[in-house]
């Protein structure tokens, strides 16, 4: 149950959400804007595309037999057999080429040991009754680590259908807030680092919950670090594909750049395009699913590049990161075999966040109104896909395969599937 805890506070917050993230076109106002006869390659790593993807042998870290991990086996199409807890970090790193340090407030998520504690309340906008500050940690051994980055002005608890279900599941879910790009920055002028800050913000995620953890926090050790999916939306999904590995059509920017912002032109000329030239590909990261993702000028055509498996989802009603001007044009970039989409035949934008629940009555054109796909329906199928392949790349697990190859569907009349393989 959500529960509103100042009507003052959420109807100032939904203001800012509506202007900031009401539209997302092909750009600088953008809100953020399978090979072989069994299917998709995740035990054959021979092709040149997805190389530096490990195999489920390669990304299992060697845990104990004695030393129990979480329950990874539950059926995708639920909720799994874990009560989710919740908790925040706080910590600040250095961007390359900066010198001043950014904060990260950082949203956790994980499988927690009993449904026991306070409400869990996500950045004063919502209570989570069924989510647990604070829980105990309920796994001994190592779990799977879903990184989600949220969208142009929004906030880490902004797709809590997804982060919950993970945890509920065995992972632990990280999510961190893009300092100067958050709901409370809206009606700022978007600064011209963030391009580059935001990928840079989710692995500095990474290094904190396994390297930056002081010994006696109830996570340290317990992080897989060769099980590493990174998802977002929006914005957050332009985040996710810079971190699989996506090349920056930088030439192509920087002689348009002036639609990007007053001084973006100046801020590639000091520097800038050349940190983009470089890209922002984590090793660490196994797979990305980019929801509804935007900014498709900055990579467009350098998804070819991608290093690992991705799991692109869209909407074909999506009116901000739209099919013929985003959702297609990232889709045709990238060319790994392992690729998959997933394109939601009524789905919106906002059908990938909670906020059709959270703010009612507003974003009604672009998910949230009547010819929209319910979040009840849409939801619990981006979960499920999304585990599914995050189940079949990071260990294997062929359970699901089936709806990734296409041979079984949770809504045939909604799911629209393509793969890179066919």
């Amino acid at each position: 149950m959500i529960r509103h805890p100042h009507p003052l506070r959420l109807t100032a917050a939904a203001l800012a959400l509506t202007a900031a993230l009401a539209c997302s076109d092909d750009g600088a106002s953008s809100t953020d804007g399978a090979e072989g006869d069994s299917g998709l390659p995740g035990a054959d790593a021979s092709g040149d595309a997805n190389a530096d993807t490990a195999t489920a042998a390669d990304t299992t870290a060697d845990v104990a037999p004695d030393v129990p991990g979480p329950d990874l086996t539950a059926p995708i199409t639920e909720a799994g057999p874990y009560p989710v807890g919740y908790r925040v970090l706080t910590t600040e790193y250095t961007p390359d080429g900066d010198s001043d340090a950014r904060p990260l407030r950082i949203a956790l998520w994980y499988p927690a040991g009993e449904a026991a504690g306070e409400p869990a309340e996500y950045s004063g906008l919502n209570t989570r009754e069924e989510v647990f500050a604070d829980a105990p940690l309920g796994v001994e051994g190592v779990a799977p680590l879903l990184i989600y980055s949220h969208g142009d002005r929004g906030y880490a608890e902004a797709s809590f259908f997804l982060t919950e279900y993970f945890a509920s599941h065995g992972w632990i879910v990280a999510a961190p807030d893009h300092a100067t790009n958050t709901i409370w920055d809206a009606g700022q002028e978007r600064q011209d680092g963030i391009y580059a800050w935001r990928p840079q913000d989710v692995s500095a995620t990474i290094d904190h919950l396994l390297t930056g953890l002081p010994a006696e926090d109830p996570l340290t050790d317990h992080v897989n670090d060769a099980q590493i999916v990174v998802t977002g939306h929006s914005f957050g999904g332009y985040t996710s594909l810079a971190l699989a590995g996506s090349t920056y059509q930088v030439d192509d920017v920087t002689a348009d750049c002036a639609r990007y912002s007053p001084t973006f032109c100046d801020h590639l000329a000091a520097g800038g395009a050349d940190r983009l030239r470089e890209g922002f590909r984590d090793p660490r990261v196994q797979a990305a699913i980019p929801m509804a993702p935007g900014n498709t000028p900055l990579i467009g055509a350098g998804g070819d590049t991608t290093a690992v498996p991705v799991l692109l989802i869209t909407g074909a009603l999506d009116m901000s990161s739209r099919n013929d001007t985003i959702g297609d044009p990232y889709w045709a970039g990238l060319d790994g075999p392992e690729d998959v989409r997933i394109d939601l035949a009524t789905a919106g934008h906002m059908t990938f966040s909670d906020a059709c629940g959270l703010f009612p009555g507003l974003f009604s054109d672009d998910g949230c109104g009547d010819g929209f796909l319910p979040a009840e329906v849409a939801h619990p199928i981006i979960n499920a896909y999304s585990m599914a392949f995050a189940r079949y790349h990071l260990w294997g697990d062929d359970t699901d395969l089936d709806l990734l190859l296409g041979e079984r569907s949770l809504d045939p009349d909604e799911i629209n599937l393509s793969r890179k393989d066919r």
